[in-house]
């Protein structure tokens, strides 16, 4: 599945690796206890799908061919494909943020019609209990799964930051649809 993933949309070629390689950082404890119980075949998958995903970030942030170049420029508008200056850092930083607005979350939703109402957000007011939601886990981050939540959310914006024109944009940030129903779920509980 991981594969397919890979081979489908730049958003997640970039929040894939991202997100297994913090994952499995933050539970590595936990990681090598399963590995130890699983056969070698199972091993070798493992490490040929870590490979893989350690290969598909050094092409994505490191490798400079006039093949990616040309990629950038034609399809992703890479923030930093002019170089890394402050100006770049703080436009990937001020579209990160326009992923967590009420405008887009809540009332306004993607700025493109065709991926949008724009009456509405694209959580509409489930928006406001996945802040309430988001809140709760900050709180109870030493619980493993807060730690994922946390990370997640920290992740999920970062592909569609990285990219100038569009945003924000629900459909490089649909890595964290998930994210922000199940924040909405804990924020319904909390308020309850």
């Amino acid at each position: 599945a991981a594969l397919a993933v890979l081979s489908s949309h730049a958003a997640a070629r970039v929040f894939l690796p991202l997100f297994l390689t913090v994952y499995l950082f933050t539970r590595r404890t936990e990681a090598r206890r399963a590995v130890r119980g699983l056969a070698p075949q199972a091993v070798l998958a493992g490490f040929v799908l870590a490979t893989y995903l350690a290969v598909q970030l050094y092409f994505v942030f490191v490798y400079d061919s006039p093949a990616s170049a040309i990629q950038a420029s034609l399809l992703s508008y890479f923030a930093f494909r002019d170089g890394i200056d402050l100006q770049a850092i703080l436009g990937v930083i001020l579209r990160y943020l326009q992923h967590w607005s009420p405008q887009f979350l809540i009332f306004q939703g993607d700025p493109n019609v065709k991926y949008s109402t724009g009456v509405v957000g694209q959580l509409g007011l489930l928006g406001l209990f996945s802040y309430l939601g988001l809140y709760w886990v900050v709180q109870n981050r030493r619980h493993p799964a807060a730690r994922t939540f946390v990370w997640w959310a920290i992740l999920w914006p970062l592909p569609s930051a990285l990219i100038v024109p569009d945003n924000p944009n629900a459909v490089r940030g649909i890595s964290g649809l998930p994210l922000l129903l199940i924040l909405a779920t804990g924020g319904l509980y909390v308020a309850a």
